[in-house]
């Protein structure tokens, strides 16, 4: 009686075909029967019993074609094969051994799984569409606009790759005997780009230092740009420093979302050149404050290097010689290199009282006296007098001067007195003509302006001032070494 359904079997996959496919759990039933010179049949049926329809077999390497139940195999040597076989779109590989006696081989497959794909962004919890699907190193398809894909894959475990832009995964997964869903949560990576532009000129700012979540990871090019690459999408920090200056702020990473600006105030490098408002000389070697901090000293040429500071409104305090406290401008910086500050350097002041009298002892003779007070609000440095003589029949040269050396004068305000200096026995003056005393004060203090005023024409017509003040002017500059740097002031006095 089993020799009769031995018989049947192989009756029965002798005279029908089937179609093969492989799969990681087959049963393969080897039906001994007499040794015969007929080619064996590998015959591929569901678990069900049902024959099966393969796309495609191949044995040991060798493509069958496709297969409808049954596979006659010529010249099939004993010994271990490798049967690979497609059914609705399901791979199912499987090594048997053959003896050689065999004339059916018996491969039964578990039904292909209709196997659902859905691949999400961990941290932005999103599907990721156009994510390319590998199963066994087979490509299966593409995922949608969903995050899905799906196909026929055979049950058991298979090696999953998924590919695509910022995503690159290997994973092994199960599917089981019926149709199920297989999920993946990827933490999916772009290259993202930092720019940073000054906010104060919209150029691009190079060297700028870039943290991602406190982690430092570079710096900007000449172009203000810094790529990093491999960011999980997501929620991080980016923090731009530069000079001082920082800014941070939150950003989300995502295919649709890898630039980020950053605009911010660069400290900025000025020169400050300091300079007096009446003589327009540069004020040398005094403190500079900004915005309250001590920064450091003019040179002697009035220039103070103000390194970092930012754009807009600053304070800049300058300790003066003869105030009291700081003298505080206020300046804005912009894109500007330079910057002027003028600033009311206090000087001596003088108050000048001449006196001048000729005596007639066998033959006339003059004499001046000089009193000079300051009543400014700095010490006067080298103070000096020069005195000229004119005689009103020839008002266009002297005929007489004298250097009067006065010392170091202090305000009268500050503990200071009046100083009287005389010239006398001045051989020049002669009977008859009358004499005009001109007295001018000059001072080697630094900022003391050199204004040529007249300060007083006691006595003098006005017919003769005009000539003399032209000629007391014209001395003066075919004199310099007399009047060292500076003029101040002028006194005309009529001897009469």
């Amino acid at each position: 009686m089993a020799k009769e359904k031995r018989r049947d079997v192989l009756k029965k996959y002798l005279s029908i075909g089937g179609v093969v496919s492989a799969v990681a759990v087959i049963v393969i039933i080897l039906i001994a029967i007499p040794r015969s010179s007929a080619t064996p049949v590998i015959a591929l049926e569901s678990e069900e019993g049902t024959p099966i329809t393969a796309s495609q077999v191949t044995l040991d390497g060798q493509d069958m074609g496709s297969v409808s139940g049954t596979v006659e195999v010529e010249a099939l040597e004993g010994g271990d094969h490798t049967i690979i076989i497609i059914w609705n779109g399901a791979k199912y590989e499987k090594g048997f051994y053959y003896g050689g006696k065999e004339k059916v081989i018996l491969i039964q497959l578990p039904n292909p799984v209709s196997t659902l794909v859905s691949v999400w962004e961990k941290n932005l919890n999103k599907p990721i569409p156009n994510v390319i699907i590998y199963v066994d190193g087979e490509k299966k398809g593409t995922t949608n606009v969903d995050g899905a894909c799906t196909f026929m894959l055979a049950p058991g475990d298979h090696t999953f790759k998924l590919t695509g832009d910022g995503v690159s995964l290997t994973k092994v997964r199960a599917v089981g005997p019926t149709s199920g869903t297989i999920e993946f949560e990827v933490e999916k990576a772009e290259t993202i780009v930092v720019e940073v532009t000054d906010t104060l000129t919209g150029q691009a700012v190079e060297n700028a230092e870039i943290y991602l979540d406190g982690v430092y990871k570079g710096e900007t090019s000449v172009n203000g740009n810094l790529e990093i690459s491999n960011v999980k999408d997501g929620s991080h920090q980016i923090e731009v420093t530069c000079k001082g200056v920082s800014e941070s702020k939150s950003v989300t990473v995502s295919s649709a979302n890898t630039l980020f600006s950053f605009s911010i105030p660069i400290p900025r490098t000025v020169t400050l050149i300091v300079h007096d408002t009446e003589t327009g000389l540069s004020v040398r070697e005094i403190d500079v404050y900004v915005d309250g901090e001590f920064r450091g000293t003019t040179t002697r040429d009035g220039k103070f290097i103000i390194e970092n500071i930012l754009p807009g409104h600053h304070t800049v305090g300058v300790d003066v010689p003869g105030y009291t406290g700081m003298v505080n401008k206020y300046i804005e910086v912009g894109t500007q290199e330079i910057i002027s500050l003028d600033v009311d350097v206090p000087n001596p002041v003088f108050v000048v009282g001449v006196d001048a009298n000729s005596d007639w002892d066998f033959g006339e003779y003059g004499n001046v006296f000089v009193t000079l007070s300051n009543v400014g609000e700095v010490n006067s440095e080298g103070t000096q007098v020069l005195v000229l003589v004119y005689r009103d029949d020839n008002l266009t040269m002297p005929i007489a001067s004298k250097v009067l050396s006065f010392p170091s004068l202090v305000p009268t305000q500050h503990g200071g007195h009046s100083v009287k200096k005389d010239w006398t026995d001045i051989d020049a003056f002669v009977w008859g003509p009358e004499e005009i005393v001109v007295v001018v004060v000059y001072d080697g203090w630094r900022y003391t302006p050199q204004n040529e005023q007249v300060v007083n024409k006691a006595n003098v017509p006005s017919s003769m001032f005009t000539q003399v003040a032209y000629s007391v002017g014209q001395y003066l500059k075919e004199n310099p070494e007399e009047v060292a740097n500076t003029i101040a002031k002028i006194v005309i006095d009529w001897m009469g």
